[in-house]
């Protein structure tokens, strides 16, 4: 799987836009120019030139973006600010005000398109990748939609709420592109009411994910949860290699609620018994193989008040203990964060596919606004700069270049994990010449 977000965010910056001085009226903001590369998408070919973007773009005169005000912004907002256009790079406080703190960049509109049409084309170009991977079968899903185990434990089989931080610790195969996913979570308590659930992981301070589950039933109840990702390690997520995962509750919440969590009978050091149900026991052959987990409790007075984690050594393991939890889970080949961390392989692709998405554009010219006053060339000469000639034996054109690059991609990329991106060998293919 590709995370669109984990893309955008890790391949910003690689390439830029440069400006051309063609159009004496645009002003690039400062996150288009950036390139760690050195490279720039003008540069890939002659017509993508700032006035030729121009004539495709929107016209803008009745675009308009709300005052700044003295609140929080959530990030990539676009407000106005003194006459001035401003995006959040993050998530900003009221204090932060635009043209005075580097919590907002001065843009444009014709920015922001030109900005949304090159980030689609590197969704897209990624998306190119890896769906090529599907197709040769050298990338997969590993696990979909398994629950740790089926069944309730008994109503009356509860546990004592004795003021303790309590839940499951989650450690995910040791592969860079390996992700588990959490789908849904179950708690079982003899109660209703709104219980705070907290998700962390042994290289952060604070909670990754911070979750409210809203009981509203006796007994057994299924949380459906959005994009709770548990990946190995996650240079943007800041997640080092060879950590684990931690879901947990506090019993005082349970307390106030004047309820308790119900325990279901099951080993999770030596799994489920293989001849009370069959079933069960294949179901945790399939998950354990790809994450290991143990149900803990921290000690009241080793919990922090500060809700940042605890002393993971004074973690105390129970495995005959669940405490009201179960998950469904997802155990996933998501290649985001292993495509970013080789981003400079994907450099050539990218910049080529960018530019022949813009050079089409320019050819069924969406906007009608292109003339040959517009445009410093024909429709026939932009086809050709693209798909070359399709009377000539000799393969030419932008788009022969950007398969002869994906092509490279493939070579440059077989093997690079050994369970999401397996290198097949197909052995040696002999042809007349």
């Amino acid at each position: 799987m590709i995370r669109a977000d984990i893309i955008k965010d890790g391949f910003k910056g690689l390439i830029g836009w440069q400006d051309d001085y063609s159009e004496a009226n645009i002003k690039l903001s400062s996150e288009l120019q950036e390139s760690e590369t050195g490279l720039y998408y003008n540069q890939v070919h002659t017509l993508l030139t700032l006035h030729n973007l121009k004539a495709i773009a929107p016209l803008f005169s009745g675009y308009s973006a709300p005052n700044w005000s003295t609140q929080s912004y959530n990030k990539d907002t676009i407000i106005s600010n003194d006459s001035k256009i401003y995006k959040s790079i993050k998530s900003v406080v009221a204090t932060d005000i635009p043209g005075t703190s580097d919590s907002w960049i001065e843009t444009t509109f014709f920015s922001e398109w030109l900005l949304n049409k090159t980030n689609a084309s590197i969704l897209k170009a990624i998306n190119h990748f890896y769906n090529d991977k599907l197709a040769k079968q050298m990338s997969k899903s590993i696990l979909e939609n398994r629950r740790l185990y089926d069944g309730t434990g008994r109503l009356l089989d509860t546990i004592n709420n004795n003021k303790k931080l309590v839940g499951l610790e989650l450690q995910p195969l040791r592969s860079k592109g390996v992700v588990l996913k959490i789908n849904s979570i179950c708690l079982q308590t003899n109660g209703i009411g709104e219980i705070p659930v907290y998700i962390y992981h042994s290289s952060c301070l604070t909670p990754v994910y911070s979750l409210t589950l809203n009981k509203t039933v006796i007994g057994t109840q299924w949380f459906t949860v959005k994009d709770i990702y548990l990946p190995y390690s996650s240079d943007l997520l800041n997640i080092s290699a060879g950590g684990s995962w931690y879901i947990v509750y506090k019993q005082d919440d349970l307390d106030t609620l004047n309820q308790k969590a119900i325990n279901m009978v099951f080993d999770w050091q030596k799994g489920p018994c293989t001849t009370c149900n069959l079933s069960v026991y294949k179901n945790w052959i399939l998950w354990s193989k790809f994450v290991g987990i143990n149900p803990f409790y921290i000690a009241s007075s080793d919990i922090n008040q500060d809700n940042t984690i605890w002393d993971i050594n004074r973690m105390l393991i129970t495995y005959d203990f669940n405490y009201g939890l179960n998950l469904d889970i997802s155990i996933l080949c998501d290649i985001s964060d292993l495509i970013v961390e080789n981003k400079y392989l994907f450099q050539d692709v990218i910049s080529k596919q960018v530019a022949a998405d813009l050079l089409r554009e320019f050819v069924y010219n969406p906007q009608v606004r292109i003339n040959n006053n517009a445009l410093n060339a024909s429709r026939r000469e932009t086809l050709y700069e693209l798909d070359g000639d399709s009377t000539s034996i000799k393969i030419t054109g932008l788009v022969s270049e950007l398969n002869l690059a994906y092509k490279g991609l493939d070579m440059n990329t077989k093997g690079l994990d050994r369970i999401c991106f397996t290198c097949r060998n197909n052995g040696v293919r002999y042809r007349t010449v």
